[in-house]
């Protein structure tokens, strides 16, 4: 009969030995699985980085052909300014025969007329460099918040990284407990059985 109950303790110790093993496969298998997961999220937040990368890019560029666009048509109207002051040269060419007096005064006008368009030149050449700072600092607060979002996105992934760590000592934790108690089930079954060869 003692022999029967050994072999019977012997086939329950087996037993909880590969429910054991089955658990730690499993157990195995769930962080294997959280470590893909985790993997596939690195990947999309690092396809979101391009992804913004690129539309800041595409916004450059279209802010460079915004300032080659106002370049051209600076050079257009300083053109148009020009052929207006060889017009009135020719006026004033043409007219040679007038007395003194009304040349003097239309060479005055041609003085006013001219520092009126320098001015307006001016002013052109002033807003144009305002908005070239104004598209240098917008520019600035694209890449700085592009930093931050690096920043937001490296601190996600730390903060995953130490959930898997609290959640991979948890599992070890209760792995080694569940050894405990099968260590202390295997001393009672010992000393159960030494009572009854007693």
């Amino acid at each position: 009969m003692m022999q029967l109950n050994d072999g019977a303790d012997m086939m329950e110790l087996n037993d909880r030995a590969d429910m054991m093993e089955l658990n730690d496969r499993a157990d195995m298998m769930e962080l294997n699985d959280g470590a893909d997961r985790m993997e596939l999220n690195e990947r999309q937040d690092t396809m979101e980085l391009n992804d913004g990368a690129d539309r800041m890019e595409l916004n450059e560029r279209a802010d460079m052909m915004e300032l080659n666009d106002r370049a051209d048509m600076m050079e257009l109207n300083d053109r148009a300014d020009m052929m207006e002051l060889n017009d009135r040269a020719d006026i004033i060419e043409l007219n040679d025969g007038a007395d003194r007096m009304e040349l003097n005064e239309r060479q005055d006008t041609m003085e006013l007329n001219d520092g009126a368009d320098m001015m307006v030149l001016n002013d052109g050449a002033d807003r144009m460099e305002l908005n070239e700072r104004a598209d240098m600092m917008e520019l600035n607060d694209r890449a700085g918040m592009m930093e931050l979002n690096d920043r937001a996105d490296m601190m996600k992934l730390n903060d995953r990284a130490n959930m898997m760590e609290l959640i991979d000592r948890s599992d070890m934790m209760e792995m080694k407990d569940r050894a405990d108690m099968m260590e202390l089930n295997d001393r009672a079954d010992i000393m159960e059985l030494n009572d009854r060869a007693a």
